[in-house]
Protein backbone atom coordinates (compact mmCIF):
# COMPACT_ATOMS: atom_id res chain seq x y z
CA UNK A 1 0.00 0.00 0.00
CA UNK A 2 1.14 3.40 -1.01
CA UNK A 3 1.49 5.27 2.02
CA UNK A 4 2.23 9.46 3.04
CA UNK A 5 0.13 10.33 -0.45
CA UNK A 6 0.14 13.74 0.78
CA UNK A 7 3.61 14.11 0.74
CA UNK A 8 4.49 11.84 -2.13
CA UNK A 9 1.92 13.70 -4.68
CA UNK A 10 3.63 16.88 -3.46
CA UNK A 11 7.58 15.07 -4.50
CA UNK A 12 6.30 13.42 -7.46
CA UNK A 13 5.02 16.91 -9.03
CA UNK A 14 8.08 18.43 -8.47
CA UNK A 15 10.19 15.43 -10.36
CA UNK A 16 7.32 15.54 -13.04
CA UNK A 17 7.50 19.19 -13.73
CA UNK A 18 10.81 18.81 -15.17
CA UNK A 19 10.91 18.66 -19.38
CA UNK A 20 11.14 15.21 -21.01
CA UNK A 21 14.32 15.64 -23.01
CA UNK A 22 13.94 13.87 -26.51
CA UNK A 23 16.74 11.87 -25.76
CA UNK A 24 15.61 10.63 -22.60
CA UNK A 25 12.43 9.25 -24.29
CA UNK A 26 14.06 7.71 -26.85
CA UNK A 27 15.98 5.91 -24.67
CA UNK A 28 13.49 4.60 -22.49
CA UNK A 29 11.17 3.37 -25.28
CA UNK A 30 13.28 3.73 -28.50
CA UNK A 31 11.16 -0.07 -29.18
CA UNK A 32 7.88 0.91 -29.42
CA UNK A 33 9.21 4.46 -31.73
CA UNK A 34 10.32 2.28 -34.53
CA UNK A 35 7.78 -0.44 -34.14
CA UNK A 36 5.40 2.49 -35.45
CA UNK A 37 7.93 3.15 -38.25
CA UNK A 38 8.19 -0.57 -39.37
CA UNK A 39 4.78 -1.87 -38.84
CA UNK A 40 3.46 0.84 -40.86
CA UNK A 41 6.05 -0.64 -43.62
CA UNK A 42 4.61 -3.86 -43.06
CA UNK A 43 0.97 -2.83 -43.80
CA UNK A 44 2.03 -1.91 -47.54
CA UNK A 45 3.96 1.10 -47.23
CA UNK A 46 7.30 -0.37 -48.81
CA UNK A 47 10.29 -1.69 -47.57
CA UNK A 48 11.16 -2.23 -43.65
CA UNK A 49 13.30 0.40 -43.81
CA UNK A 50 11.25 3.14 -45.49
CA UNK A 51 10.56 5.06 -42.19
CA UNK A 52 12.30 8.46 -43.53
CA UNK A 53 9.24 8.15 -46.32
CA UNK A 54 6.72 7.25 -44.12
CA UNK A 55 4.55 10.38 -42.71
CA UNK A 56 4.95 11.67 -39.25
CA UNK A 57 2.61 10.60 -36.71
CA UNK A 58 0.13 13.76 -35.23
CA UNK A 59 -2.13 13.78 -32.49
CA UNK A 60 -5.77 13.34 -33.47
CA UNK A 61 -9.04 13.39 -31.47
CA UNK A 62 -11.54 11.44 -33.84
CA UNK A 63 -11.27 7.84 -34.42
CA UNK A 64 -11.23 6.88 -37.88
CA UNK A 65 -12.49 3.46 -38.69
CA UNK A 66 -10.61 1.11 -40.94
CA UNK A 67 -11.10 -3.03 -40.84
CA UNK A 68 -7.65 -4.94 -41.98
CA UNK A 69 -8.45 -6.58 -44.27
CA UNK A 70 -11.86 -7.95 -46.00
CA UNK A 71 -10.62 -11.32 -46.20
CA UNK A 72 -9.62 -11.04 -42.56
CA UNK A 73 -12.76 -9.68 -41.61
CA UNK A 74 -14.57 -12.54 -43.18
CA UNK A 75 -12.37 -15.22 -41.34
CA UNK A 76 -13.25 -14.08 -38.29
CA UNK A 77 -16.49 -14.30 -36.33
CA UNK A 78 -17.55 -12.53 -33.14
CA UNK A 79 -19.96 -13.44 -30.37
CA UNK A 80 -19.50 -11.30 -27.23
CA UNK A 81 -21.10 -11.81 -24.22
CA UNK A 82 -23.86 -9.44 -23.82
CA UNK A 83 -22.92 -6.78 -20.76
CA UNK A 84 -25.36 -6.54 -18.00
CA UNK A 85 -25.03 -2.60 -17.96
CA UNK A 86 -24.71 0.01 -20.93
CA UNK A 87 -23.43 3.22 -20.99
CA UNK A 88 -25.94 5.45 -23.27
CA UNK A 89 -24.16 8.52 -24.02
CA UNK A 90 -20.60 7.95 -22.54
CA UNK A 91 -17.68 8.77 -24.29
CA UNK A 92 -14.07 7.04 -23.09
CA UNK A 93 -11.22 9.02 -24.40
CA UNK A 94 -8.22 6.82 -24.82
CA UNK A 95 -4.54 8.40 -24.71
CA UNK A 96 -2.50 6.01 -26.60
CA UNK A 97 0.81 6.35 -28.89
CA UNK A 98 0.10 7.55 -32.09
CA UNK A 99 0.03 5.41 -35.05
CA UNK A 100 -3.61 5.12 -37.10
CA UNK A 101 -5.63 2.49 -37.63
CA UNK A 102 -2.88 0.01 -38.38
CA UNK A 103 -0.11 1.40 -36.13
CA UNK A 104 1.24 -0.50 -32.65
CA UNK A 105 -1.15 -0.26 -29.79
CA UNK A 106 -3.50 2.41 -31.76
CA UNK A 107 -4.90 -0.40 -33.97
CA UNK A 108 -5.97 -2.31 -31.40
CA UNK A 109 -9.06 0.64 -30.15
CA UNK A 110 -9.72 1.41 -34.40
CA UNK A 111 -10.16 -2.22 -35.02
CA UNK A 112 -12.53 -3.09 -32.36
CA UNK A 113 -14.15 0.36 -31.97
CA UNK A 114 -17.36 -0.07 -34.01
CA UNK A 115 -18.00 -3.41 -31.88
CA UNK A 116 -17.43 -1.93 -28.06
CA UNK A 117 -19.67 0.68 -29.31
CA UNK A 118 -22.53 -0.97 -30.49
CA UNK A 119 -22.20 -3.37 -27.55
CA UNK A 120 -22.49 -0.65 -25.14
CA UNK A 121 -23.79 1.89 -25.84
CA UNK A 122 -20.57 4.54 -25.40
CA UNK A 123 -18.40 6.44 -27.99
CA UNK A 124 -14.76 5.38 -28.09
CA UNK A 125 -12.87 8.37 -28.55
CA UNK A 126 -9.16 7.43 -30.07
CA UNK A 127 -6.47 10.27 -28.74
CA UNK A 128 -3.25 9.67 -30.77
CA UNK A 129 -0.01 10.87 -29.18
CA UNK A 130 3.57 10.78 -30.61
CA UNK A 131 5.31 8.80 -28.42
CA UNK A 132 7.99 11.07 -27.48
CA UNK A 133 5.08 13.05 -26.01
CA UNK A 134 2.98 10.40 -24.30
CA UNK A 135 4.49 10.05 -21.11
CA UNK A 136 4.62 13.66 -20.85
CA UNK A 137 1.18 14.70 -21.85
CA UNK A 138 -0.53 12.16 -19.48
CA UNK A 139 1.16 13.33 -16.48
CA UNK A 140 0.04 16.94 -17.47
CA UNK A 141 -3.08 16.34 -17.62
CA UNK A 142 -3.11 14.51 -14.32
CA UNK A 143 -1.03 17.28 -12.71
CA UNK A 144 -3.26 20.35 -14.11
CA UNK A 145 -6.79 18.33 -13.88
CA UNK A 146 -7.14 19.04 -17.19
CA UNK A 147 -9.23 15.51 -17.74
CA UNK A 148 -8.68 15.14 -21.03
CA UNK A 149 -8.15 11.38 -21.05
CA UNK A 150 -10.19 8.85 -19.41
CA UNK A 151 -7.76 5.80 -20.30
CA UNK A 152 -4.24 5.96 -21.26
CA UNK A 153 -2.30 2.79 -22.91
CA UNK A 154 0.96 3.11 -21.13
CA UNK A 155 4.57 1.76 -21.02
CA UNK A 156 5.51 0.17 -17.93
CA UNK A 157 8.31 3.19 -16.86
CA UNK A 158 5.21 5.29 -16.34
CA UNK A 159 3.11 3.59 -13.85
CA UNK A 160 5.80 4.61 -10.68
CA UNK A 161 4.77 8.34 -11.57
CA UNK A 162 1.26 7.68 -11.69
CA UNK A 163 0.65 5.68 -8.88
CA UNK A 164 3.05 7.69 -6.43
CA UNK A 165 1.18 11.04 -7.41
CA UNK A 166 -2.69 8.83 -6.99
CA UNK A 167 -3.44 9.93 -10.28
CA UNK A 168 -4.41 6.30 -11.37
CA UNK A 169 -7.44 3.57 -10.21
CA UNK A 170 -6.79 1.17 -8.05
CA UNK A 171 -8.56 -2.06 -10.16
CA UNK A 172 -9.47 -4.02 -7.47
CA UNK A 173 -13.03 -3.34 -6.75
CA UNK A 174 -13.69 -3.15 -10.14
CA UNK A 175 -11.89 -6.71 -11.18
CA UNK A 176 -14.43 -8.56 -8.49
CA UNK A 177 -17.53 -6.66 -10.21
CA UNK A 178 -19.94 -9.71 -11.92
CA UNK A 179 -20.87 -6.45 -14.48
CA UNK A 180 -17.78 -6.12 -16.29
CA UNK A 181 -15.96 -8.42 -18.71
CA UNK A 182 -13.51 -10.97 -17.27
CA UNK A 183 -9.94 -11.27 -17.41
CA UNK A 184 -8.58 -13.67 -15.55
CA UNK A 185 -5.32 -12.35 -14.01
CA UNK A 186 -3.94 -16.21 -13.07
CA UNK A 187 -3.94 -16.24 -16.67
CA UNK A 188 -1.24 -13.37 -17.06
CA UNK A 189 2.36 -13.97 -16.68
CA UNK A 190 3.73 -13.62 -13.25
CA UNK A 191 6.48 -11.13 -14.69
CA UNK A 192 3.66 -9.35 -16.18
CA UNK A 193 1.77 -9.01 -12.85
CA UNK A 194 4.76 -7.25 -11.39
CA UNK A 195 4.62 -4.46 -13.76
CA UNK A 196 0.89 -3.74 -13.45
CA UNK A 197 0.42 -4.26 -9.52
CA UNK A 198 2.37 -1.88 -7.15
CA UNK A 199 2.47 -2.24 -3.16
CA UNK A 200 0.09 -5.62 -4.19
CA UNK A 201 -2.54 -3.79 -5.81
CA UNK A 202 -3.70 -3.51 -9.40
CA UNK A 203 -3.02 -0.48 -11.57
CA UNK A 204 -3.37 -2.00 -14.64
CA UNK A 205 -4.66 -3.95 -16.78
CA UNK A 206 -2.22 -6.03 -19.03
CA UNK A 207 -2.28 -6.39 -22.57
CA UNK A 208 0.94 -6.63 -23.96
CA UNK A 209 3.43 -9.11 -22.96
CA UNK A 210 6.83 -8.22 -23.97
CA UNK A 211 9.86 -10.52 -23.75
CA UNK A 212 12.98 -10.80 -25.54
CA UNK A 213 13.67 -14.33 -27.37
CA UNK A 214 16.50 -15.73 -29.34
CA UNK A 215 15.95 -16.46 -32.89
CA UNK A 216 18.31 -18.33 -35.22
CA UNK A 217 17.84 -20.06 -39.05
CA UNK A 218 16.46 -23.63 -39.03
CA UNK A 219 18.36 -24.09 -42.45
CA UNK A 220 21.24 -23.27 -40.86
CA UNK A 221 21.41 -25.45 -37.70
CA UNK A 222 19.54 -28.26 -39.51
CA UNK A 223 22.19 -28.60 -42.03
CA UNK A 224 24.25 -32.02 -41.36
CA UNK A 225 27.24 -30.69 -42.68
CA UNK A 226 27.23 -27.45 -40.85
CA UNK A 227 26.56 -30.07 -37.75
CA UNK A 228 29.89 -31.91 -38.52
CA UNK A 229 31.87 -28.85 -39.30
CA UNK A 230 30.72 -27.21 -35.84
CA UNK A 231 31.25 -30.48 -34.04
CA UNK A 232 34.51 -31.06 -35.85
CA UNK A 233 35.62 -26.82 -34.25
CA UNK A 234 34.57 -26.79 -31.04
CA UNK A 235 34.07 -30.63 -29.47
CA UNK A 236 30.17 -30.17 -29.03
CA UNK A 237 26.94 -30.97 -31.46
CA UNK A 238 25.48 -27.63 -32.71
CA UNK A 239 23.21 -26.54 -30.22
CA UNK A 240 19.27 -26.91 -31.23
CA UNK A 241 18.73 -24.65 -29.02
CA UNK A 242 21.79 -22.86 -27.52
CA UNK A 243 21.02 -22.88 -24.13
CA UNK A 244 23.82 -20.22 -22.60
CA UNK A 245 25.69 -17.31 -24.15
CA UNK A 246 28.65 -19.13 -24.12
CA UNK A 247 27.07 -21.62 -27.26
CA UNK A 248 25.62 -18.17 -28.49
CA UNK A 249 28.81 -16.42 -29.09
CA UNK A 250 30.46 -19.96 -30.43
CA UNK A 251 27.77 -20.20 -32.76
CA UNK A 252 27.96 -16.64 -33.77
CA UNK A 253 31.79 -17.14 -34.38
CA UNK A 254 31.13 -20.46 -36.24
CA UNK A 255 28.63 -18.37 -39.10
CA UNK A 256 30.25 -15.77 -39.11
CA UNK A 257 32.47 -14.43 -41.88
CA UNK A 258 31.63 -17.27 -44.35
CA UNK A 259 28.88 -17.34 -47.76
CA UNK A 260 25.96 -19.39 -46.32
CA UNK A 261 23.23 -18.35 -48.26
CA UNK A 262 24.98 -18.26 -51.48
CA UNK A 263 24.50 -14.68 -52.08
CA UNK A 264 28.58 -14.33 -53.06
CA UNK A 265 29.11 -12.20 -49.78
CA UNK A 266 30.41 -12.75 -46.32
CA UNK A 267 27.88 -13.51 -44.41
CA UNK A 268 27.83 -12.71 -40.09
CA UNK A 269 27.33 -15.00 -37.04
CA UNK A 270 24.77 -12.79 -35.30
CA UNK A 271 22.74 -8.66 -35.48
CA UNK A 272 21.64 -6.41 -32.90
CA UNK A 273 20.73 -3.09 -32.20
CA UNK A 274 23.24 -1.29 -30.60
CA UNK A 275 23.02 2.25 -30.64
CA UNK A 276 22.91 4.56 -28.28
CA UNK A 277 19.33 6.18 -27.47
CA UNK A 278 17.88 3.29 -28.92
CA UNK A 279 17.99 -0.30 -28.11
CA UNK A 280 21.27 -0.85 -26.63
CA UNK A 281 20.65 -1.26 -22.85
CA UNK A 282 17.47 -3.42 -23.14
CA UNK A 283 19.64 -6.00 -25.43
CA UNK A 284 22.45 -6.11 -22.71
CA UNK A 285 19.72 -6.23 -20.35
CA UNK A 286 18.45 -9.58 -21.65
CA UNK A 287 22.21 -10.86 -21.38
CA UNK A 288 23.05 -9.85 -18.08
CA UNK A 289 20.14 -10.53 -16.05
CA UNK A 290 21.04 -14.78 -15.79
CA UNK A 291 24.52 -13.58 -14.19
CA UNK A 292 22.89 -11.50 -11.76
CA UNK A 293 18.97 -12.48 -10.40
CA UNK A 294 19.55 -15.34 -8.03
CA UNK A 295 16.86 -17.28 -7.92
CA UNK A 296 14.90 -17.81 -4.73
CA UNK A 297 11.36 -18.21 -3.11
CA UNK A 298 10.70 -14.42 -2.43
CA UNK A 299 11.85 -11.60 -3.37
CA UNK A 300 14.42 -10.68 -0.90
CA UNK A 301 18.37 -8.58 -0.54
CA UNK A 302 19.35 -11.40 -2.59
CA UNK A 303 17.26 -12.76 -4.64
CA UNK A 304 15.13 -12.12 -7.32
CA UNK A 305 16.60 -8.68 -7.30
CA UNK A 306 18.62 -7.04 -9.97
CA UNK A 307 19.03 -2.91 -10.32
CA UNK A 308 19.27 -2.27 -6.26
CA UNK A 309 19.91 -3.76 -3.16
CA UNK A 310 16.04 -3.27 -2.12
CA UNK A 311 17.42 -2.69 1.71
CA UNK A 312 20.04 0.17 0.99
CA UNK A 313 19.00 1.57 -2.26
CA UNK A 314 22.77 0.72 -3.03
CA UNK A 315 23.22 0.36 -7.39
CA UNK A 316 23.78 -3.31 -7.71
CA UNK A 317 24.75 -2.51 -11.31
CA UNK A 318 28.34 -2.73 -11.28
CA UNK A 319 28.72 -5.65 -9.55
CA UNK A 320 30.09 -9.02 -11.09
CA UNK A 321 27.03 -10.31 -12.61
CA UNK A 322 25.88 -6.81 -14.48
CA UNK A 323 29.49 -7.11 -14.96
CA UNK A 324 29.87 -10.25 -16.33
CA UNK A 325 26.66 -9.63 -18.78
CA UNK A 326 28.80 -6.50 -20.52
CA UNK A 327 31.46 -8.14 -20.64
CA UNK A 328 29.60 -11.01 -22.97
CA UNK A 329 27.69 -8.59 -24.79
CA UNK A 330 31.08 -7.15 -26.30
CA UNK A 331 32.35 -10.26 -27.17
CA UNK A 332 29.48 -11.34 -28.90
CA UNK A 333 28.94 -7.57 -31.12
CA UNK A 334 32.24 -8.58 -32.81
CA UNK A 335 29.98 -11.17 -34.71
CA UNK A 336 27.98 -8.74 -36.24
CA UNK A 337 28.59 -6.07 -38.90
CA UNK A 338 30.32 -2.79 -37.70
CA UNK A 339 27.43 -0.59 -37.99
CA UNK A 340 25.72 -2.63 -35.55
CA UNK A 341 26.76 0.14 -32.94
CA UNK A 342 24.82 2.78 -35.09
CA UNK A 343 21.78 0.27 -35.66
CA UNK A 344 18.40 0.82 -33.74
CA UNK A 345 15.65 -1.97 -34.08
CA UNK A 346 14.95 -0.85 -37.79
CA UNK A 347 18.07 -1.77 -39.29
CA UNK A 348 18.61 -5.03 -37.01
CA UNK A 349 15.06 -6.34 -38.24
CA UNK A 350 15.74 -5.64 -42.01
CA UNK A 351 18.75 -7.36 -41.52
CA UNK A 352 17.63 -10.69 -40.55
CA UNK A 353 14.56 -10.76 -42.16
CA UNK A 354 14.36 -8.99 -45.07
CA UNK A 355 18.04 -9.57 -46.17
CA UNK A 356 18.82 -12.92 -44.45
CA UNK A 357 22.50 -12.10 -43.48
CA UNK A 358 22.66 -13.11 -39.75
CA UNK A 359 22.47 -16.49 -38.81
CA UNK A 360 20.74 -15.49 -35.41
CA UNK A 361 19.71 -12.39 -33.20
CA UNK A 362 17.70 -11.53 -29.68
CA UNK A 363 14.90 -9.62 -30.02
CA UNK A 364 10.97 -8.66 -29.14
CA UNK A 365 7.46 -10.80 -30.38
CA UNK A 366 7.73 -8.08 -33.56
CA UNK A 367 10.26 -10.58 -35.35
CA UNK A 368 8.20 -14.22 -36.38
CA UNK A 369 5.24 -11.64 -36.98
CA UNK A 370 7.34 -9.82 -39.39
CA UNK A 371 9.28 -13.22 -41.13
CA UNK A 372 5.50 -14.06 -42.19
CA UNK A 373 5.60 -11.49 -44.93
CA UNK A 374 6.48 -13.26 -47.82
CA UNK A 375 7.06 -10.36 -50.13
CA UNK A 376 9.69 -8.76 -47.33
CA UNK A 377 10.53 -12.15 -45.50
CA UNK A 378 13.70 -14.29 -46.67
CA UNK A 379 12.97 -16.66 -43.49
CA UNK A 380 9.61 -17.58 -43.67
CA UNK A 381 9.65 -21.02 -42.48
CA UNK A 382 13.30 -21.24 -41.95
CA UNK A 383 12.79 -19.24 -38.38
CA UNK A 384 12.98 -21.09 -35.01
CA UNK A 385 12.69 -19.36 -31.53
CA UNK A 386 14.03 -20.03 -28.06
CA UNK A 387 13.86 -18.68 -24.82
CA UNK A 388 16.63 -16.51 -23.57
CA UNK A 389 20.21 -18.79 -23.00
CA UNK A 390 21.13 -18.64 -19.49
CA UNK A 391 23.83 -19.50 -17.25
CA UNK A 392 25.78 -22.18 -15.04
CA UNK A 393 26.71 -19.80 -12.62
CA UNK A 394 25.25 -16.68 -10.84
CA UNK A 395 26.73 -13.66 -8.93
CA UNK A 396 25.89 -14.55 -4.91
CA UNK A 397 26.08 -11.36 -3.27
CA UNK A 398 25.24 -13.14 -0.02
CA UNK A 399 28.40 -15.02 -0.17
CA UNK A 400 30.44 -12.96 -2.31
CA UNK A 401 30.91 -15.84 -4.77
CA UNK A 402 29.71 -17.25 -8.16
CA UNK A 403 27.08 -19.87 -7.19
CA UNK A 404 27.21 -23.07 -9.55
CA UNK A 405 24.20 -24.81 -11.11
CA UNK A 406 24.38 -28.04 -12.65
CA UNK A 407 21.50 -26.79 -15.32
CA UNK A 408 21.62 -23.21 -16.99
CA UNK A 409 19.58 -20.35 -15.08
CA UNK A 410 16.95 -18.59 -17.12
CA UNK A 411 15.83 -15.49 -16.40
CA UNK A 412 12.42 -14.52 -17.77
CA UNK A 413 12.34 -10.84 -19.20
CA UNK A 414 10.25 -8.57 -19.27
CA UNK A 415 11.76 -6.53 -21.85
CA UNK A 416 10.10 -3.58 -23.16
CA UNK A 417 6.85 -1.43 -22.72
CA UNK A 418 4.40 -4.06 -21.19
CA UNK A 419 1.97 -1.75 -22.45
CA UNK A 420 -1.36 -1.76 -20.43
CA UNK A 421 -4.22 0.34 -19.75
CA UNK A 422 -4.41 2.42 -16.55
CA UNK A 423 -7.99 4.02 -15.42
CA UNK A 424 -7.36 7.67 -14.59
CA UNK A 425 -8.62 9.12 -11.24
CA UNK A 426 -10.45 12.17 -12.84
CA UNK A 427 -12.16 10.22 -15.41
CA UNK A 428 -15.81 11.00 -15.36
CA UNK A 429 -17.01 8.06 -16.97
CA UNK A 430 -14.47 5.16 -15.12
CA UNK A 431 -17.48 2.46 -15.17
CA UNK A 432 -17.28 2.76 -18.87
CA UNK A 433 -13.15 3.09 -19.21
CA UNK A 434 -12.79 -0.01 -17.46
CA UNK A 435 -15.34 -1.97 -18.97
CA UNK A 436 -13.54 -1.02 -22.45
CA UNK A 437 -10.07 -1.91 -21.15
CA UNK A 438 -11.52 -5.30 -19.94
CA UNK A 439 -13.39 -6.88 -22.64
CA UNK A 440 -10.37 -5.76 -24.34
CA UNK A 441 -7.78 -7.96 -22.67
CA UNK A 442 -10.45 -10.72 -22.20
CA UNK A 443 -9.54 -13.74 -24.16
CA UNK A 444 -11.42 -13.65 -27.71
CA UNK A 445 -10.29 -9.97 -28.27
CA UNK A 446 -6.59 -11.11 -27.03
CA UNK A 447 -6.35 -13.77 -29.15
CA UNK A 448 -7.63 -11.42 -32.65
CA UNK A 449 -5.19 -8.73 -31.57
CA UNK A 450 -2.34 -11.15 -31.85
CA UNK A 451 -3.07 -12.77 -34.83
CA UNK A 452 -5.55 -10.57 -36.88
CA UNK A 453 -4.15 -7.15 -36.09
CA UNK A 454 -1.03 -6.93 -38.39
CA UNK A 455 0.99 -5.01 -35.90
CA UNK A 456 -1.11 -4.52 -33.16
CA UNK A 457 2.47 -4.15 -31.07
CA UNK A 458 0.55 -6.79 -29.11
CA UNK A 459 2.88 -9.69 -28.10
CA UNK A 460 1.30 -12.88 -27.02
CA UNK A 461 2.05 -13.80 -23.64
CA UNK A 462 -1.61 -15.13 -22.18
CA UNK A 463 -3.33 -18.62 -21.43
CA UNK A 464 -5.80 -18.01 -24.56
CA UNK A 465 -2.71 -17.53 -26.79
CA UNK A 466 -0.83 -20.88 -26.17
CA UNK A 467 -2.16 -23.98 -27.84
CA UNK A 468 -2.14 -27.34 -25.36
CA UNK A 469 0.18 -29.36 -27.03
CA UNK A 470 2.50 -26.27 -26.88
CA UNK A 471 1.81 -25.27 -23.46
CA UNK A 472 1.91 -28.86 -21.68
CA UNK A 473 -2.27 -29.10 -21.86
CA UNK A 474 -2.68 -25.63 -20.17
CA UNK A 475 -3.36 -23.38 -23.15
CA UNK A 476 -6.50 -22.86 -24.75
CA UNK A 477 -5.33 -21.36 -27.79
CA UNK A 478 -5.58 -23.48 -31.48
CA UNK A 479 -2.56 -23.97 -33.47
CA UNK A 480 -4.92 -24.47 -36.71
CA UNK A 481 -5.86 -20.34 -36.18
CA UNK A 482 -2.32 -19.20 -35.83
CA UNK A 483 -1.24 -20.74 -39.61
CA UNK A 484 -5.15 -20.17 -40.96
CA UNK A 485 -6.19 -16.82 -39.66
CA UNK A 486 -2.66 -15.16 -38.32
CA UNK A 487 -0.82 -16.11 -41.32
CA UNK A 488 2.21 -18.10 -40.02
CA UNK A 489 3.99 -20.94 -41.03
CA UNK A 490 3.11 -23.68 -38.87
CA UNK A 491 6.68 -24.59 -37.62
CA UNK A 492 7.54 -20.93 -37.42
CA UNK A 493 4.40 -20.65 -34.44
CA UNK A 494 5.21 -23.73 -32.94
CA UNK A 495 9.01 -23.01 -32.24
CA UNK A 496 7.69 -19.18 -31.43
CA UNK A 497 4.73 -20.03 -28.96
CA UNK A 498 6.43 -22.71 -27.21
CA UNK A 499 9.34 -20.22 -26.56
CA UNK A 500 7.13 -18.06 -25.21
CA UNK A 501 5.77 -20.38 -22.75
CA UNK A 502 9.19 -21.21 -21.44
CA UNK A 503 10.88 -18.37 -21.15
CA UNK A 504 7.79 -16.88 -19.36
CA UNK A 505 6.16 -19.73 -17.39
CA UNK A 506 9.35 -22.21 -16.66
CA UNK A 507 12.08 -19.76 -15.98
CA UNK A 508 13.94 -20.07 -12.98
CA UNK A 509 13.08 -16.42 -12.09
CA UNK A 510 12.19 -13.05 -14.15
CA UNK A 511 14.26 -9.48 -14.12
CA UNK A 512 12.06 -6.78 -12.10
CA UNK A 513 10.72 -4.07 -14.42
CA UNK A 514 12.30 -0.95 -13.34
CA UNK A 515 8.98 1.54 -13.06
CA UNK A 516 10.23 4.05 -10.39
CA UNK A 517 10.18 7.33 -10.17
CA UNK A 518 13.32 8.07 -11.63
CA UNK A 519 13.40 5.17 -13.72
CA UNK A 520 13.62 6.74 -17.63
CA UNK A 521 16.62 9.17 -15.93
CA UNK A 522 17.99 5.70 -14.31
CA UNK A 523 17.83 3.92 -17.78
CA UNK A 524 19.35 6.72 -20.12
CA UNK A 525 22.25 6.56 -17.85
CA UNK A 526 23.09 3.31 -18.14
CA UNK A 527 22.37 3.71 -22.19
CA UNK A 528 25.07 6.23 -22.20
CA UNK A 529 27.81 4.22 -20.59
CA UNK A 530 26.95 0.66 -22.30
CA UNK A 531 27.92 2.45 -25.23
CA UNK A 532 31.16 3.55 -23.58
CA UNK A 533 31.98 0.13 -23.37
CA UNK A 534 30.56 -0.98 -26.72
CA UNK A 535 32.78 1.59 -28.86
CA UNK A 536 35.84 0.91 -26.32
CA UNK A 537 36.26 3.95 -24.58
CA UNK A 538 36.09 2.07 -21.18
CA UNK A 539 36.13 -1.40 -19.61
CA UNK A 540 32.70 -2.94 -18.66
CA UNK A 541 33.82 -2.60 -15.31
CA UNK A 542 35.17 1.38 -15.96
CA UNK A 543 31.62 2.14 -17.28
CA UNK A 544 29.25 0.73 -14.98
CA UNK A 545 30.99 2.17 -11.71
CA UNK A 546 30.07 5.54 -13.49
CA UNK A 547 26.61 4.21 -13.89
CA UNK A 548 26.75 3.15 -10.53
CA UNK A 549 27.65 6.69 -9.24
CA UNK A 550 24.55 8.15 -11.50
CA UNK A 551 22.23 6.21 -10.21
CA UNK A 552 23.46 7.20 -6.66
CA UNK A 553 22.88 10.65 -7.28
CA UNK A 554 19.61 9.82 -8.93
CA UNK A 555 18.41 8.20 -5.85
CA UNK A 556 19.95 11.12 -3.05
CA UNK A 557 17.95 13.84 -5.06
CA UNK A 558 14.83 12.05 -4.98
CA UNK A 559 15.03 10.83 -1.50
CA UNK A 560 16.77 7.54 -0.97
CA UNK A 561 14.52 6.57 2.18
CA UNK A 562 11.32 7.52 -0.22
CA UNK A 563 12.77 5.94 -3.57
CA UNK A 564 13.83 2.83 -1.15
CA UNK A 565 10.27 2.48 -0.48
CA UNK A 566 8.64 3.22 -3.93
CA UNK A 567 11.45 0.49 -5.00
CA UNK A 568 10.10 -2.37 -2.57
CA UNK A 569 6.60 -1.66 -3.40
CA UNK A 570 7.28 -1.22 -7.21
CA UNK A 571 8.98 -4.81 -6.99
CA UNK A 572 6.79 -6.57 -4.32
CA UNK A 573 9.29 -7.13 -1.91
CA UNK A 574 8.87 -10.43 0.62
CA UNK A 575 6.65 -11.81 -1.70
CA UNK A 576 6.67 -15.25 -3.57
CA UNK A 577 8.12 -15.69 -6.69
CA UNK A 578 5.30 -17.76 -8.91
CA UNK A 579 6.87 -18.67 -12.24
CA UNK A 580 4.56 -21.85 -13.56
CA UNK A 581 1.09 -21.16 -14.51
CA UNK A 582 -1.85 -21.77 -12.12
Amino acid sequence: MVRKKGRDRDNISTILNKQISRRTALSTAGKIAVTAVITGVIAGAGGYLAGSAAAPPKTITETIRETVTETVTKTVTTTPAKPTIRFEGATVNVACMAGGPEGPHSSVLYYFKDEWEKLTGAKLNVIEIPFAELHEKVITDCVTGAGVYDVAKICATSLGDLVIGGYVECLDDYMKDPRFPKWDPNEVPEPVKRCVTWGGKWYGIPNDCDGIYLYYRRDLWENPDYQKEFKDKYGYDLPDPPKTWDEVRDCAEFFNGWDWNGDGEPEYGLCQSLKVNAQAWFKYLAVAACYSVLPGPVVDKYHNVFHFDPETMEPLINTPGPVKGLEILIELSKYGPEAMLGWDIGPSWDFFVTKGKAALTWDWGDVPRMAQDPERSVIKGKLKAAPLPGSYEVWDREHNEWKKFDKPIRCGNILGCDWFYVILKHSKNKEAAYHLCAWLSAPEQLFKTVTVIWGSGVDPGWRCHFPPELSDGWGTGNLKEWVTVGGYDENDAKSFLRAVYEQYYKSDTFLEYLKIPGATELMDSLDVHINEALTGKRTAKEALDLCAKDWERIIEERGKEQMKEWYQESIGYGLPIKISPE
